[in-house]
């Protein structure tokens, strides 16, 4: 009976073994192998399908191509699959996995109870980045052919854990720790900005204190530095004599003793409740605008309302004269503010701005036309009235979602003022009384534009320019307190606005800085009318290529204004290096900059430590380089001698 059975078990292994190396007619396609065969690759056949990084392994990991027999019936398509694996075979679950494949596209899953993603086959070689829980991410290079794939994850981990204290207590409640690395993952590879920020993502480690203020992160890599961001309302206590607090602490390697302390910040708080009394749901939005009282400027946050309806925004020890709130839900609307002496201190010296009610919402029906009566397209419109608030108020703007009307959700019960924006045309405000139940009829006039084309001496477009239009005695925009173009004004309607500035004293001068688009073209809509305009076009160093005067526009005119460079612009590119020339990833260069009111747009070195620059213009230009933990130079002059010039600079270290 045994020689019988052993007979029988080698003529199943021979015909088994016949259909193998004849490429038999697998479920999976001929690439895949059996079911009932596990095979193995020698490291050689490794190494040519898997290769890892140099800085993570030193050592190919194997690679199993296997297909278990319970698959074998649920399957008739081929498929790749990765299994993710400990050193000691153990699945992992939950693992995150980016996958880039050869043609550029990258896609990220997460490994199921065993530990496995699965997705359709394709050729080459993917770079592939996996990060365990609780492990460190590493960086294989997988053959995407039909069949499995097997990593081990075999990276040293290391853990940050330690205590906080906050004013030298226990914390009183969790803090979200948030630690980044000092740099980005493998800065070596070539990667799309996509997967380079989901990789940057994965390498923020969070967690929470616990009830006795301690924390504790593990799977960072051995090697791993960087710093600690502190949670917001909070600073680190200064290690240097009249320092101020610290927003991130720099960790130069990992360890499970550290204690940080913390110093929490005056906050804002108060409750806010709905028309009925009852608290807001958690998780509503509330928007804050705080007015200093030591200078002109505001400032803008949200919180976030707990259970209860309270919130908290750290506002520090500057002195507030005014604050605004606005809050809107699907049933109610709210935008008040408390004046200084409306804050009261509460024993931890924060300020109370009590309770804050919301107001029931209701309906309200615009029909906007133009002076032949058609309608409007793209009108957006809102209310005004629910308090004495300036930079929040109204709320939010209502547009039209289907038909010729826009329904504007209000808390306003009596006098109010509405107001309608649309893009070109002059806002208008129309005094209502609420509720109003018949539609409320809003007719626009057409605005003013201004155009610029800006070209080279072929007539070729140019987008590496910046175009400043200023005025002087009244800002750009009519019915705004700034030079910008506010919600109720359009502003720009094509290229891009980034920044700008006033002289403050008896006759202001404001100016805006924009730069063209694509087609070499900037468009202003709703400029004051009566306001004479100075017009200077920079490289992109702030030297100044054209300035001229510009006539008033009036209420209707549309002007197109041609702005040809004869200047020939150049763009510098190079590379950051350290003294042994390997790349600086995430180095600072500032040019410096002809024009005192210009602030020349700085740039940021990539994983290969490389820069671009363009729009340059002159024979040579100035550039300041920084880099933590290298010295940082005097000004660097590189001659621009043709269309792109290569400037190389070597950082040395202290």
């Amino acid at each position: 009976m045994k020689l019988a059975v052993t007979l029988f078990s080698l003529a199943v292994a021979v015909i088994l073994g016949a259909w193998w190396f004849s490429g038999g007619d697998s479920p999976r396609g001929a690439a895949a192998p059996s079911a009932a065969v596990a095979r193995e690759q020698t490291p050689a056949e490794a190494e040519a399908s898997m290769e890892p990084s140099p800085t993570v392994r030193s050592e190919a990991p194997a690679v199993v191509v296997e297909l278990a027999r319970e698959e074998q019936s649920q399957h008739t398509a081929p498929e790749w699959r990765l299994d993710v694996l400990d050193q000691s075979g153990v699945a992992i679950a939950q693992a995150s996995v980016v996958v880039l494949e050869p043609s550029g596209v990258s896609w990220n899953a997460t490994t199921d109870a065993r530990g496995s993603v699965r997705g359709l086959p394709a050729e080459g070689v993917a770079s592939t980045f996996v990060s365990g829980p609780g492990r460190p991410l590493e960086f294989f290079r997988v053959e995407r052919s039909a069949g499995v794939r097997v990593v081990r994850l075999t990276r040293a981990s290391a853990q940050l854990a330690g205590i906080v204290t906050v004013n030298g207590a226990v914390p009183a409640k969790p803090l979200l720790l948030s630690f980044e690395a000092a740099q980005a993952p493998f800065p070596e590879l070539e990667l799309p900005s996509s997967v380079r920020a989901r990789l940057e993502g994965l390498a923020v480690t969070g967690t929470f204190t616990d009830a006795a203020g301690r924390f504790s992160v593990a799977g960072v890599p051995g090697d791993w530095s960087g710093a600690l961001r502190v949670p917001d309302g909070y600073v680190a206590r200064p290690r240097r004599p009249n320092a101020a607090g610290e927003r991130r602490i720099p960790i130069a390697a990992p360890s499970a003793n550290f204690v940080f302390e913390f110093e929490r910040l005056r906050h804002l708080v108060g409750r806010v409740v709905d028309a009925n009394g009852q608290p807001v749901a958690k998780g509503a939005e509330l928007r804050v605008a705080l007015h200093w009282g030591d200078a002109l400027s505001i400032a803008h946050d949200r919180a976030v309302l707990a259970d209860d309806g309270r919130f908290e925004v750290a506002i520090g020890a500057r002195p507030i004269t005014t604050v605004e709130f606005s809050l809107v839900s699907a049933t109610g609307q709210m935008a008040l503010e408390r004046r200084q002496h409306e804050l009261q201190p509460d024993a931890r010296g924060d300020l109370d701005a009590g309770t804050l009610s919301m107001g029931a919402r209701s309906g309200l029906r615009v029909r906007v036309v133009d002076s032949d009566r058609s309608v409007v397209p793209a009108a957006r419109a809102r209310v005004f009235g629910e308090g004495r608030t300036r930079s929040l108020e109204g709320g939010n703007w209502s547009e039209a979602s289907s038909g010729d009307e826009i329904l504007v959700q209000t808390s306003v019960n009596g006098a109010a003022t509405l107001s309608v924006v649309a893009p070109g045309f002059w806002s208008k405000k129309t005094d209502v009384v609420l509720p109003h139940d018949a539609v409320v009829e809003v007719q626009l006039e057409r605005t003013n534009s201004l155009s610029f084309e800006c070209v080279d001496a072929a007539g070729a477009a140019l987008q590496d320019v910046v175009v400043r239009l200023a005025g002087r005695g009244e800002a750009l925009f009519p019915e705004t307190s700034t030079w910008f173009p506010d919600s109720d004004m359009i502003g720009v309607s094509l290229g891009h606005a980034f920044g700008g500035g006033e002289d403050v004293g008896p006759a202001p001068r404001g100016w805006m800085d924009m730069r063209p688009n694509r087609q070499g073209r900037i468009a202003l809509e709703g400029l004051a009318p009566t306001l004479p305009l100075e017009l200077i076009v920079f490289d992109a160093r702030g030297r100044r290529l054209v300035e001229r005067g510009l006539a008033p526009l009036g209420f209707e005119t549309q002007r197109v204004e041609k702005l040809v460079i004869v200047d020939p612009l150049v763009e510098l590119v190079g590379r950051v290096l350290d003294p042994g020339g390997q790349p600086i990833a995430g180095a600072s260069l500032r040019m410096e900059s002809e024009d005192e009111d210009f602030s020349s747009p700085g740039v940021v070195t990539n994983s290969s430590g490389r820069y671009s620059i363009r729009g340059l213009s002159g024979p040579r230009v100035s550039i300041v380089v920084t880099v933590p933990g290298f010295n940082t130079p005097a000004p660097l002059v590189a001659e621009l001698s043709a269309r792109t010039t290569e400037f190389d600079i070597v950082l040395q270290r202290p």
